[in-house]
């Protein structure tokens, strides 16, 4: 027998529209979306005191919402995860850890009815399904689908709190390059350009995230380096450029970029319109610094994404990069 456990909470004025199921499991985060559509299916839910059955409905400010689940949920996400042998480009792992460098393209866990890094990886290291709830399988942070770059797996809990709590304490140096569309070079004004803004969701689109008041989002900042431009026939000046994010909000690079008026070229929700569809979304995530639990600080870096040299070779940005290490970048 399994026994239920009870939660309810209102719906604040910033959270109305969003889907009930998108919402219950950004309060719940040991359930996935999965459990709570199976849920409000079963008719578990209650919205002011009536059962619902739709999983598509959106919440309103003066809602008031109550749901029944047990630890049984958590068995069946376990189950619904099916390893699947796929090509995976490790670029480091030991006993504790995997370091990943994804491909553009590829979720990072379910519910995604493809392939996904979490389902490769539990074909390779089984155990990580036992690492549940909050852990997300072991993941210790997330990048965006259409994102590439480094993807850090955690294989046991005590890994997994280890490294989380760097990113909790803004102790991990994140560095991301990016193509751009416009000139960069005024981010160039000083070494480097910090942007500050507070992110939250946009009403008018809800998968997307801008710039709002301090009282509806969450603080957010990137710096920026400007390292290279050009002048192109398909998409006309470009810039590459580097981000490095010191908080780690949701879309917040792709966010801080548009609002400069330098969206990433091939961003199909934040980029130019007419260009969405000419190319896969030029934003990698180069390299991690963290330290260890043997105190040991490490660097992990990926190779230069052959579809940035498309526009940009692989020696100028290296060229470029070894500068900036030695005598721009802040420490």
């Amino acid at each position: 027998m399994h026994k239920l456990k009870r939660f309810s909470f209102k719906v604040l004025p910033e959270e109305s529209g969003i889907r009930i199921d998108r919402l219950i499991v950004s309060k719940i985060k040991i359930l996935s979306r999965n459990s709570v559509q199976k849920l409000v299916k079963e008719r578990m839910v209650k919205v002011n005191g009536r059962l619902i059955d739709r999983v598509s409905y959106k919440v309103k400010s003066i809602d008031y919402i109550e749901l029944f689940y047990s630890d049984y949920l958590k068995k069946k996400d376990l189950e619904s995860i099916k390893p699947q042998k796929m090509k995976l480009n490790i670029i480091y792992r030991d006993s504790e850890i995997v370091v990943l460098d994804k491909q553009a393209g590829i979720s990072m866990h379910p519910p995604s009815k493809e392939k996904t890094i979490i389902s490769g990886l539990a074909y390779y290291y089984p155990d990580i399904l036992k690492i549940m709830g909050n852990e997300r399988y072991g993941i210790v942070h997330r990048i965006d689908k259409d994102t590439s770059g480094i993807v850090i797996v955690a294989l046991n809990k005590r890994m997994h709190w280890y490294l989380t709590r760097q990113f909790e304490l803004r102790e991990v140096k994140k560095t991301y390059i990016a193509i751009v569309h416009g000139d960069a070079m005024k981010l160039q004004r000083e070494k480097s350009k910090v942007f500050s803004a507070y992110i939250g969701r946009d009403k008018a689109h809800r998968k997307r995230f801008t710039i709002v008041d301090k009282d509806k989002g969450k603080i957010s900042t990137t710096r920026f380096y400007f390292l290279l431009k050009k002048q192109t026939e398909e998409f006309g000046l470009i810039s590459l450029i580097v981000a490095q994010p010191i908080t780690g909000r949701t879309h917040q690079i792709r966010v801080h970029l548009k609002s400069l008026n330098l969206p990433i070229v091939g961003d199909k929700l934040y980029g130019l319109v007419k260009c969405r569809d000419k190319s896969d979304m030029l934003l990698h995530s180069y390299k991690i610094g963290l330290k260890m639990p043997t105190g040991e600080k490490k660097e992990f870096t990926t190779k230069y994404p052959i579809r940035f040299a498309k526009f940009f070779s692989e020696e100028e940005f290296k060229s470029k990069m070894q500068f900036y290490e030695k005598y721009i970048f802040e420490n």
